[in-house]
């Protein structure tokens, strides 16, 4: 493997009619023209502009060149700078930049990868805060939900899901409003009821005339996998025509027999 390319690279947009172009420097250029290429494809380019004109024009709008070799990365870093300052070419760039009272500033792929981890630690940083808000229990005070799981004896999780559900009205944050609204907590309870409401939708399977309520309970009886089963029952092997749903009317000339059904009590090994 050769030696890392340092220096500046332009990326330009050949089907664009302004022709549009990047401007970026890097310690591996070609490193760093493939992470372009993953990010343009996956649809996860931090930089929204060319994002729009890959996914506009196509993978093949863009060619790769590089604009000058340094020794250095902060060589490399000046000479991409002296480009974002030139006015000449700002409507031509990609480049996310603008400029304030104390000069040009600029988003490089540096800065943008900066500013990527910086969110990621802020977005852990407010759920660490949000744990240590101080929660009412039962009109007891706890500077914490660390701290309350720990006198309680419950895990946090369960306190959590406490302070989030209508039914528990004697757990709330102590000064805050909860995070859910009291219009969100019933349309959520409205929608648990209806899906307990709902009927199981496993059918009831006949092997050799005998009836299971469901392919896991046949499975668990006879020793056998389920995916061996559902294969059984859709096979037009004749051998295998001991297998078919029991509400199944095509594999009949004759209404269905009345044939034993073993009842399962364990609802738990029902095919949902």
């Amino acid at each position: 493997m050769g030696k890392p390319i340092i220096g500046v690279y332009k990326i330009s947009n050949t089907l664009c009619p302004e022709g549009k172009y990047y401007i970026g420097y890097s310690r591996n250029i070609m490193k760093r023209w493939e992470q372009h290429r993953y990010d343009l494809k996956t649809k996860r380019h931090s930089n929204v502009r060319m994002q729009r004109a890959y996914e506009k024009y196509g993978s093949e709008c863009f060619t790769y060149e590089i604009l000058q070799e340094c020794e250095t990365e902060e060589e490399a870093k000046n000479v991409e700078l002296s480009y974002l300052e030139d006015l000449t070419i700002r409507d031509k760039l990609y480049n996310l930049i603008f400029v304030n009272d104390k000069g040009l500033i600029y988003h490089s792929d540096e800065s943008l990868m900066n500013m990527s981890k910086s969110q990621k630690e802020s977005y852990t940083k407010g759920r660490v805060i949000a744990n240590k808000r101080s929660i009412i229990i039962n009109g007891i005070t706890y500077p914490s939900i660390n701290e309350a799981s720990r006198q309680l004896g419950m895990s946090n999780c369960n306190i959590i899901y406490r302070l989030k559900s209508s039914k528990y009205t004697n757990y709330e944050y102590d000064g805050y409003e909860n995070e859910i609204s009291e219009e969100t907590r019933i349309k959520l309870r409205d929608a648990l009821k209806l899906r307990k409401a709902k009927p199981c939708n496993y059918r009831n399977i006949s092997i050799d005339n005998i009836v299971y309520v469901s392919v896991t309970e046949a499975a668990r009886k006879l020793g056998v996998h389920r995916p061996t089963i559902y294969e059984r029952i859709k096979s037009p092997n004749p051998k295998y025509a001991n297998y078919f749903y029991a509400d199944s009317k095509v594999l009949y000339d004759e209404p269905m027999p009345s044939l034993p059904l073993l009842i399962e009590d364990d609802a738990d090994n029902r095919e949902v």
